[in-house]
């Protein structure tokens, strides 16, 4: 913990500092953070159903699939250069795992299927690819940024949600895969997966919550002062009375400490923007 609080303490007085020279892209952040919490909200549940008219003439529909086969989902568009980059991973990946129960599905949200066809093959991709002309099937994943690829297990459950491209899928799938292969594993069927989804609901359904600003705590984050020292003057920041001390101090105290240990306030104090606290 001890480590921990130190690594995150000097990573933050890093941060504090550049920002006074150049502020860093809030903007940037704030969607890094919202990214994570997608992907929080949608691990180990059940991805919703849905059919896909592929380019190859044939139908992928999830609810007959799920079980069967580990299925990797992956949102792309043809003028997104990190979608482009990943291809090739994923083609090798599926080469090397042919005779394991993997599926790859690509799919292009909101373009034209003849300049997808032309694309996969320009980029001698063969993996099943279908067009989400009207961005339904991204809205249901709550797909708002490209690349975005989730694993689905023979369990039934997402493993894996990640935004932005995979450049090893070795490091991204490998280790799922090799749990998946396990003989133990408790596989779903489409009668099961529609029952349970049903009593789940949509994973991102706890999405609307109410808003950072209207949280209420009785307490504030001024109390780690004792624990940690001002990056300016080296001394307790509770005891501190430089301008830099101050102002610390002052994030302090925006930052409800109900449920928070030191790393989530220093995190949140350093690394989120105020509009998302």
């Amino acid at each position: 913990m001890k480590v921990l609080l130190t690594v995150l303490l000097g990573a933050g007085i890093l941060i504090f500092h550049f920002s006074l020279k150049k502020p860093f892209d809030k903007e940037e952040v704030r969607e890094v953070i919202k990214d994570q919490k997608m992907a929080e909200l949608w691990l180990h549940k059940l991805p919703p159903d849905f059919q896909l008219n592929l380019l190859n003439n044939e139908t992928f529909h999830l609810a007959e699939t799920i079980g069967k086969k580990i299925i990797i989902l992956n949102f792309f568009t043809t003028w997104c250069g990190p979608c482009k980059s990943e291809m090739g991973e994923f083609v090798r990946f599926q080469e090397e795992h042919s005779d394991k129960d993997l599926l790859f599905i690509l799919i292009s949200v909101r373009e034209d299927s003849e300049r997808v066809e032309n694309f996969l093959k320009s980029n001698h991709i063969s993996i099943p690819a279908g067009v989400d002309l009207k961005g339904e099937i991204a809205k249901l994943y709550n797909v708002k940024s490209f690349p975005t690829t989730i694993y689905i297990s023979r369990s039934g459950a997402v493993k894996l949600y990640e935004v932005g491209a995979i450049p090893n899928a070795d490091v991204a799938f490998l280790n799922l895969l090799k749990a998946d292969l396990k003989i133990e594993i408790e596989l779903i069927d489409r009668v099961r997966y529609e029952k349970i989804y049903m009593e789940q609901g949509h994973p991102a359904k706890t999405l609307i919550a109410e808003h950072p600003r209207q949280r209420k705590s009785k307490r504030d984050s001024r109390s780690i002062s004792v624990r940690i020292k001002c990056p300016n003057c080296d001394v307790a920041l509770e005891k501190c009375s430089c301008e830099t001390g101050k102002k610390i101090m002052e994030e302090l105290s925006k930052i409800p400490s109900e449920g928070k240990n030191d790393g989530d306030i220093l995190k949140e104090l350093f690394l989120l923007p105020e509009a998302e606290r």
